[in-house]
Order: C-alpha cells, then structure tokens, then sequence
C-alpha cells in the first residue's frame, strides 16, 4: 500500500493508527488460535507492517499462497 497524505505528520498519525489495528487484531489472533493457518483473514491482516515516510504511508501484507487458493478455490 502506498497512501499519500498531506503533509508528514498526517503520515505519521495514520501510520499509527493502522499499527494500532495491526496490533489489535495480531493480539485477536492469538488469542483464537488461528495463528499460522494460512487461509485466515486475519492471519494475513495482523502479519501486516507499517510506515511512514515523508508524506506517504506504506504498508505491506504477505500473502501465503495458501490463502489465495482458498478464496479462489483452487488446490494446485
């Protein structure tokens, strides 16, 4: 993800708050055992990071082929 913002700072309050989240719901999956099962949402989410720089906030999901073939239904 790449979102530009307007100034620095405003980078740097969304940064926060989107590490916020991720912190949120890596605590969520913990705690309901779906760590590691490549085909959760939320494994994909809360494996997120986040930064700041400059203007634009960049974030990056890595996505596990796992979880790709089960939303597209695919097994090979």
């Amino acid at each position: 993800m790449d979102a530009v913002c307007r100034t620095p700072g405003d980078a740097a309050v969304l940064s926060s708050q989107i590490e916020q989240v991720t912190r949120l719901l890596k605590g969520t999956n913990a705690s309901g055992g779906a760590a590691g099962y490549p085909g959760d949402l939320l494994a994909v989410l809360s494996a997120g990071s986040i930064r700041a720089q400059g203007p634009h906030v960049l974030g990056r999901w890595p996505i596990e082929r796992g979880f790709l073939e089960g939303i597209l239904g695919s097994s090979q």
